[in-house]
């Protein structure tokens, strides 16, 4: 696509565009996996769950037991799906998953059917082959329908119902509403549940993934909207009810974004830092100085082994590792935005595009306060990146904090607050040392 004018003429904003839209990129969606166990052999079969539905690409799996997941009602109000989880005690769900459901009568039904029309499943563990695991998984999707929740069986035939069939087989207990597994009463969780029903966890949960993703797409469809995707209708829209001189500006700003992002569309993900790899060439040869605008060479090689940007590189893995990596993109790019990087603006576009960004979202993450594109979990994320960003102003408020804190837990704080300061010294050792993203002119 290219613009070909984008001015005031007589008070109009005027945009001569051809009618097409840019590469479609889907945004991540959540998928929640909340479960209780007692003496860890439903844990393992949670998280065999949540890897199942993290293998789908696009899909950011959360794993919380009953008690995180009374902190986090925000991020499971934003997730497309959940898959609940409690061991079967004498033919029901254990004690402590009750008590997680009656406490969603405030949070979730009180205020307003909050998870109405997402999808849910289950699975269950008990020590018996049968144990009554049944009427545990009715009473959990019971519980889903008593919320609007979409219910997805497991999805796989019985197995080991033949004189040919196996323990090693997914499904081998033959239920159809949730997926169940067993394990030996005398046996811990290093050893139970089996791998076949292992398995058969990891098979719902990507059952799961799969489905959400394709009510989430069809969704957006329905409504208009298809996720990702730039069109004229959509820049025009976001001027709308702004004087003439404000449109006017930030139809250039938001064109040239636009036209940048659709030369990133066109080339592989291929934007890593300096900071991130010690085997990136040298590409810090020219920079323009934002003052005067003329051409400044390097001052530092960013690029050359260094233990200080090490340590700050070993920090921010560990940082990402706590946090969604679309998030953690999105808080790299506002904070490179604020402090006017060219080089981290570059390569923290490129990698919120590799965890499924979308460029209508990174265009209008300048103005995220306006927009009804960002979670109530990414606009606390945001502002506390603000606030952290501009810390000599905000003196970081409590009233932004208190929003950070409804939305993550105390480790997920700490690694978001790591996250932010660490972009803010990249941002000041990119600009100190005059570096440059790849895309501009080299020097002679």
């Amino acid at each position: 696509m290219t613009f070909t004018k984008a001015a005031r003429q007589g008070g109009v904003l005027e945009q001569s565009v051809r009618q097409e839209e840019v590469i479609v990129m889907h945004s991540t969606i959540k998928v929640a996996v909340v479960y209780h166990s007692g003496f860890g052999h439903t844990k393992k079969q949670a998280e065999a769950v949540r890897d199942g539905a993290a293998e789908l690409r696009g899909v950011h799996a959360l794993l919380m037991d009953v008690t995180e997941a009374q902190q986090r009602w925000i991020d499971l109000e934003v997730c497309e799906a959940i898959i609940f989880s409690a061991p079967t005690y004498m033919g029901s769900a254990s004690a402590e998953f009750k008590a997680f459901q009656e406490a969603t009568s405030r949070p979730v039904l009180a205020k307003g059917f909050a998870w109405s029309g997402k999808l849910a499943a289950s699975f269950t563990n008990s020590g018996a082959r049968s144990g009554d695991k049944l009427s545990n998984l009715v009473q959990l999707s019971l519980f889903a329908a008593q919320h609007g929740v979409h219910w997805i069986n497991l999805g796989l035939p019985p197995a080991n119902n033949s004189s040919q069939g196996s323990d090693e087989e997914r499904n081998r207990l033959g239920f159809w509403l949730g997926a169940g597994a067993q394990s030996n009463v005398d046996q811990g969780p290093d050893l139970a549940p089996t791998r076949s029903d292992l398995d058969t966890a990891r098979f719902l949960g990507r059952r799961v993934a799969e489905t959400a993703w394709q009510f989430a797409r069809g969704r957006s469809i329905s409504n208009g909207l298809d996720p990702g995707t730039i069109s004229v209708n959509t820049l025009q829209s976001s001027f709308a009810g702004k004087d003439d001189g404000v449109a006017g500006g930030e139809a250039k700003r938001l064109l040239a974004v636009r036209m940048s992002l659709e030369r990133f569309a066109k080339q592989p993900c291929f934007f890593q830092a300096m900071h991130m790899s010690r085997s990136m060439p040298s590409v810090v040869s020219l920079s323009l100085d934002s003052q005067g605008g003329r051409q400044m060479k390097p001052r530092i090689n960013l690029a050359s082994p260094n233990e200080g940007i090490e340590a700050m590189r070993a920090a921010n893995q560990w940082a990402a590792s706590l946090l969604d990596p679309k998030l953690v993109a999105l808080v790299k790019v506002r904070a490179s935005q604020i402090n006017g990087c060219n080089f981290c603006l570059h390569m923290h576009s490129g990698e919120a595009f590799k965890h499924g960004e979308s460029p209508t979202r990174l265009l209008l993450l300048d103005a995220w306060r306006e927009s009804a594109l960002f979670s109530d979990l990414e606009r606390a994320a945001l502002a506390w990146t603000e606030s952290l960003t501009r810390i000599a102003e905000t003196h970081a408020p409590d009233e932004v904090f208190e929003e950070v804190q409804r939305c993550f837990s105390q480790n997920e704080i700490i690694a978001l607050s790591v996250a932010i300061a660490l972009i803010n010294a990249f941002n000041r050792l990119a600009i100190g040392a005059r570096a440059h993203h790849p895309d501009e002119p080299q020097a002679n």
